[in-house]
C-alpha cells in the first residue's frame, strides 16, 4: 500500500510542470571514470563553470558551490575520507557529482582539474588544491605532503590575496592568473613546461619571464600554453610532435617563446596531451602538434606539425568554444553546434564507430544549443541550454522539450526523499544514452528550495523499484576504483535552472 501510494503521489508530480525559464543541461560522453553517473537535477542553481581532469571532473554553480566526481585515488575529489567509528576508509571513486563540503565557507569561481590533482580560486582569492603532490603540483612549499583527500590553501598566496581570472593544471603542473595579468606556475618543470629555465621543479608559487601581461592561459601534458596582453600566444615545455608550435632547440624550449605564425590575435589557448589550439579574436580556430590520431582535424595526410594551421569547419563560420583531450579536440559554432575530431579508440569523440577521425564532425546525438566545451582524457563534457532537444545525428525523440520522464518515489529510500524534497531529483540511468530531446528543465520545483547536500549525498543508496542499482551506481561513494565505463553519444548528465547563460 504504501508503495502504490507513493507511486501515485510521484505520478501526481509527473503531471506537474513548473513555468519558467529553460536551464543549463551538461552533457557527458567518450570513455573514463566520469562517464555515465545518474543524472540529477539542482533547482536553485545554475552551473557556471565546468572543469575535466585525466579521470575527474567537477562544475562550479553560479552560488560559488563545488561538485566534484569521478576518480578519488590521489584525493583530487577533496572529499576527504569515509569515516566510520574511528575507522577512515578512503573514498576512490565517485560516480556522480557531490558537492564538496569542505569549501562551503569560499564562493568559488575558478576551477581547474589537471591529471591527479584540482584547484580553486574563491571572490577573495584565496587558491585551493587538493590531490596528488608528489611533482609539488600543490603549491605547498616546504610542506612534505605527498597528498591531500581536502582542499588546502596555497600558503604563500594567503599574506598578499589576488583577485583570480582564471587557473589551469596539467599533468604535475599549475597555474593562475591573476585580474591584473600577472602570472604565477609551480609543480614540476622536468620539461620546461612551467617556463623557468633549468629548474626542475617550483615547490611555491613561482613567476615566469613572459615580459607582459597575460590574457589567457592553459596547462596540458607536457607543455603550457600563454596568451599575452597583445593577443599573441606563448609556448614553452616539450617541443614533441611540433606542440610549441615554433622552432626552438632543447634549452629555448624551456622558457616561453612566442608562436610567430599566427596572423590574428588570440583571445584562448588550449593545450591538449601532444597538441594545442589557439581561438582568435575573429573567432578562427588554430591548430598545431602531434596529429596521428586526427586531433588537429586537418585530414589524414597531417600526422604533426610545428606550424599553426587554422581548421577547416564545415559550413564556415566562427568556433565559439574549444577544448582539446589526450588524443582528441571539441569545438562549439557560433550557431552553437558541437563538433569533434580525433581517436575514435575507446569512443573518445563519441561517434558511431571507432576509428579515427581526421575532420570536424558532429557526434551521434549531438545536443543543440552548445555553449562551453572541456575535454578530459578520454571524454568529454558540453554545456548547453536547455530546451532545445538533440539534434545533428538523430538525437533523440521530438517531444518538444516536454519532459518524458520524472523520478518516482516509489521504492526510493527515506534519505534519497528527503534530498528530492531539498532540491535534488535523481534520474535512475534506465537508460544513460538519454539526450537532451527527453528531459528538460521545467521538472516541477520543490516546496522546500534549499541548498544540496548537507552530507547527505556523499553516503546516500539509490533504489528504483525495490532493486538497488548495479555496478557503479550502486553507491555513489566507492571504496574501490570505478570501472571503466564507456558513453558512446552525448548521455544527459545534469539539469540546472537558470536562463542566464
Amino acid at each position: 500500500m504504501a508503495a502504490s501510494s507513493a507511486a501515485a503521489s510521484a505520478s501526481a508530480e509527473e503531471e506537474e510542470e513548473a513555468s519558467g525559464a529553460g536551464g543549463v543541461c551538461v552533457y557527458v560522453f567518450g570513455n573514463g571514470r566520469v562517464s555515465t553517473p545518474p543524472r540529477f537535477w539542482l533547482r536553485t542553481h545554475s552551473v557556471e563553470l565546468v572543469a575535466c581532469g585525466e579521470e575527474h571532473a567537477g562544475l562550479l554553480t553560479d552560488t560559488g558551490k563545488l561538485y566534484m566526481f569521478g576518480s578519488h585515488e590521489w584525493g583530487q575529489l577533496g572529499l576527504g575520507t569515509r569515516r566510520h567509528g574511528d575507522t577512515e576508509t578512503p573514498r576512490l571513486g565517485v560516480s556522480r557529482p557531490t558537492w564538496v563540503r569542505g569549501v562551503r565557507h569560499h564562493r568559488l569561481t575558478q576551477l581547474a582539474c589537471g591529471d591527479k590533482h584540482s584547484l580553486v580560486a574563491s571572490d577573495r582569492g584565496v587558491v585551493l588544491v587538493s590531490g596528488s603532490n608528489g611533482e609539488r603540483q600543490l603549491g605547498l612549499g616546504s610542506l612534505t605532503l605527498t597528498r591531500t583527500s581536502v582542499f588546502l590553501p596555497v600558503p604563500n598566496l594567503l599574506t598578499t590575496p589576488l583577485t583570480i581570472s582564471a587557473v589551469s593544471a596539467g599533468n604535475g603542473t599549475s597555474a593562475i592568473l591573476s585580474g591584473d595579468g600577472a602570472v604565477l606556475v609551480w609543480g614540476t618543470n622536468g620539461c620546461g613546461q612551467l617556463g623557468l629555465g633549468s629548474a626542475p621543479h617550483a615547490a611555491s608559487p613561482t613567476a615566469p619571464a613572459l615580459g607582459g601581461l597575460v590574457r589567457a592561459l592553459s596547462c596540458g601534458h607536457r607543455h603550457s600554453a600563454f596568451v599575452s596582453e597583445d593577443g599573441a600566444v606563448w609556448t614553452c615545455g616539450d617541443p614533441e610532435g611540433g606542440r610549441l608550435g615554433r622552432s626552438c632547440d632543447e634549452q629555448g624550449s624551456r622558457v616561453p617563446g612566442r608562436v610567430d605564425v599566427l596572423s590574428e590575435p588570440c583571445r584562448s589557448v588550449s593545450c591538449g596531451g601532444s597538441h594545442t589550439a589557439a581561438l582568435t579574436e575573429s573567432g578562427s580556430l588554430w591548430l598545431w602538434g602531434q596529429g596521428s590520431r586526427g586531433q588537429l582535424g586537418l585530414g589524414a595526410v597531417v600526422t604533426s606539425t610545428a606550424v599553426p594551421t587554422r581548421a577547416e569547419i564545415p559550413s564556415g563560420g566562427e568556433v565559439h568554444s574549444v577544448g582539446t583531450g589526450a588524443e582528441h579536440t571539441a569545438l562549439i559554432t557560433g550557431d552553437e553546434r558541437l563538433l569533434l575530431f580525433g581517436s575514435g579508440r575507446c569512443g573518445r569523440p563519441g561517434l558511431r564507430d571507432s576509428l579515427n577521425h581526421f575532420r570536424a564532425q558532429p557526434p551521434h546525438g549531438a545536443p543543440t544549443h552548445a555553449r562551453t566545451v572541456v575535454c578530459g582524457g578520454c571524454y568529454t563534457l558540453v554545456l548547453a541550454r536547455c530546451g532545445g532537444g538533440g539534434g545533428g545525428g538523430g538525437g533523440g525523440g521530438g517531444d518538444g522539450g516536454r519532459v518524458v520522464q520524472v523520478v518516482a518515489n516509489a521504492g526510493v529510500d527515506a534519505r534519497s526523499r528527503r534530498r528530492q524534497k531539498e532540491g535534488f531529483t535523481l534520474q535512475p540511468p534506465l537508460n544513460v544514452t538519454l539526450t537532451a530531446t527527453l528531459l528538460s528543465p521545467q521538472l516541477k520545483r520543490s516546496r522546500k528550495e534549499e541548498d544540496l547536500g548537507h552530507g547527505q549525498a556523499n553516503t546516500a543508496r539509490t533504489k528504483h523499484q525495490g532493486q538497488t542499482l548495479s555496478g557503479v551506481f550502486d553507491d555513489f561513494i566507492h571504496s574501490k576504483r570505478l570501472e571503466l565505463t564507456h558513453v558512446p553519444t552525448p548521455a544527459l548528465l545534469f539539469l540546472s535552472h537558470g536562463d542566464h547563460l
